[in-house]
């Protein structure tokens, strides 16, 4: 074998040897993980849980404050959009942020209330939600809103 190739199967062997190492900190890294708890889909990330569904009948949602040992702290993007038979929605004071499209085409939902952890709505957290009429902020700090979060109904 000529010089040449030695040191081009040696760089192909280091360049091998060292993308092993490249990936372990993307693979050792916490994954979310999630499952369901009463009427609600979750997931778990860096010790915080985000709402992402709610399966219950109930009309009045009430999200839990702590899932398995975790503060809720966030509605998920979409996660109550086009819940038809969800009429009211109570937040716990851990929730700081809701998400795009989180209550997206709630057409039938009516009341709200936040707590004073909340700091975001994004954009299009209520678009359609119609019948929309009392909202509640027990909030002390500013929120911040997204643009275009509560769309108009025609």
């Amino acid at each position: 074998m000529s010089n040449g190739k030695k040191i081009i199967s040696l760089l192909l062997s280091l360049i091998m040897a060292l993308s092993v190492f490249a990936v372990v900190p993307f693979s050792a890294a916490a994954a979310a993980t999630g499952g369901q708890s009463g009427d609600f889909t979750y997931t778990l990330e860096n010790g915080e849980a985000t709402i992402t569904g709610y399966t219950g009948s109930n009309p009045t949602a009430t999200v839990p404050a702590v899932i398995d040992g975790c503060p809720v702290t966030k509605i998920g993007e979409k996660a109550f959009y086009l819940c038809l038979r969800v009429k009211s929605v109570i937040l716990p004071d851990p929730v700081k942020e809701i998400g795009v499209d989180a209550f997206n085409h709630c057409e039938n939902l009516e009341s709200i209330v936040f707590p004073k952890s909340l700091t975001t709505v994004a954009p299009h957290a209520f678009g359609y939600c119609g019948a929309l009429k009392n909202v509640s902020f027990i909030a002390s700090a500013p929120v911040m809103v997204g643009n275009r979060t509560v769309a108009v109904v025609y």
